[in-house]
């Protein structure tokens, strides 16, 4: 499987400055492998779990949310990338309709990740033909 998210933004404060507020943002791409488990047949609905490993890649970014850089901001202002090894699992329902299977997932992707938290919980959606 290969997924990623849509950027995002939020502005925090940030030490050791008194009026240093910062956007920081974070951006996650995976390449994953695994397997699932059917659970039990309910009519044309199937719940699963599944899990595996993936390789992911990371980048956080943190910028002045006025524009203006300081000195007394510079040492909160960076760029950082980082691919590391992880593991994913979940649990879903699948319902199959004529040639096509449809799912819905809850997912945890947790990876090791420099001083950006630990990992992410995306909500899938999908086919598989």
């Amino acid at each position: 499987m290969l997924g990623a998210d849509a950027p995002r933004q939020q502005i925090a404060f940030t030490e050791p400055c008194d009026q240093c507020w910062n956007k920081i943002g974070y951006t996650y791409a995976g390449l994953t492998g695994g397997g699932s488990l059917d659970l039990f047949h309910v009519s044309r609905f199937t719940p699963y779990v599944q899990g595996g490993l993936g390789f992911y890649w990371t980048r956080a970014t943190s910028q002045p949310v006025n524009g203006f850089v300081l000195t007394s901001n510079l040492n909160t202002i960076y760029d950082r990338s980082q691919v590391s090894l992880g593991i994913n699992g979940g649990l879903g329902i699948k319902a199959r309709f004529a040639s096509h299977e449809f799912f819905v997932e809850q997912a945890l992707h947790a990876f090791d990740v420099y001083q950006m938290g630990r990992g992410v919980y995306p909500l899938n959606f999908g086919i598989r033909f």
